[in-house]
């Protein structure tokens, strides 16, 4: 096990700023030499909501926990503060607002899941792969970083099972996948009209730009992972690809919203083909 948190495993690979726990749960494995090729491959999952103003290509942080206990045998366990371990890995939810080293310091406050270290003589060392914060700090400093009412979240060994984990496929796939992803497309053109009549307010344009990102990412990830027919993999990527320059240009002019919307079609009638495939393998 590698326990020099600042130390990120070579060659790997992380998502974007809105899968901070997948971040931080995927480095937790791999400083313990476990592949996370098995998340990759079945994180594949397509979400929105107007209310949040969130995008997601990923599968929720309970059901991140729920593989990871069934497939690895590692179960996160929620504690307060009181349940920081000393010389083992856990898991947080900071501010970073409140902790140097990131773009977010002293401008913005937003909650950020990472994982976190405390050696025995009070330090704790932090540490995120995507917004590369690599911070030391006393246990009493690290403690105001904290977002209130949050859980510290401790990664639990369990016995390891003689069941045999297997590939469970992507996550979504066993979900009524056409119904979720008819109304997340309509949740996202909302998002998008809204973004489009208040194009000041910068924040949130390029927050979104980031759940945006992230997503890419999640299905670069995805396909990394596993083998699939070079027409889907190409189309998914050029297609969501396209979909960040035409965001880029619609933050510009609002002109350009019904040339993402069409590009957004595009893509999800492709994730849909993609899925349609593997579903009639399957059965």
């Amino acid at each position: 096990m590698n326990n020099t948190i600042n130390e990120i495993p070579e060659n790997s690979y992380f998502y974007g700023p809105y899968n901070c726990t997948m971040n931080a749960v995927g480095l937790y494995l791999l400083k313990h030499n476990i592949s996370i090729d098995a998340i990759y491959s079945h994180n594949f999952n397509f979400s929105c909501s107007f209310d949040n103003k969130t995008i997601s290509g990923s599968m929720s942080n309970q059901s991140l926990f729920d593989f990871v206990k069934e497939y690895y045998n590692i179960e996160l366990k929620e504690n307060g503060v009181d349940g920081i371990p000393t010389n083992e890995y856990f898991m947080v939810t900071v501010d970073v607002f409140y902790v140097p080293g990131n773009s977010y310091y002293n401008k913005h406050h937003s909650g950020h899941s990472m994982l976190a270290y405390l050696s025995e003589d009070g330090i704790v060392n932090i540490n995120d792969p995507y917004l590369k914060i690599h911070e030391h700090m006393p246990l009493e400093s690290f403690l105001n970083t904290l977002v209130a009412g949050r859980p510290i979240y401790t990664f639990v060994s369990l016995p390891v099972s003689d069941r045999v984990a297997s590939d469970k496929g992507p996550y979504i796939l066993n979900k009524d996948y056409k119904v979720l992803y008819k109304h997340a497309e309509q949740e996202l053109y909302r998002i998008l009209e809204g973004i489009c009549s208040n194009l000041d307010d910068e924040f949130n344009v390029e927050a979104f730009f980031g759940g945006l990102r992230t997503l890419e990412i999640a299905r670069e990830n995805y396909f990394r992972a596993v083998e699939a027919p070079e027409e889907y993999v190409k189309k998914i990527k050029i297609g969501w690809k396209k979909t960040l320059m035409n965001y880029i240009r619609m933050k510009k002019n609002a002109k350009y919203l019904d040339d993402i919307k069409a590009t957004i079609q595009d893509v999800l009638e492709d994730e849909i083909k993609y899925l349609d495939s593997l579903h009639d393998r399957s059965h």
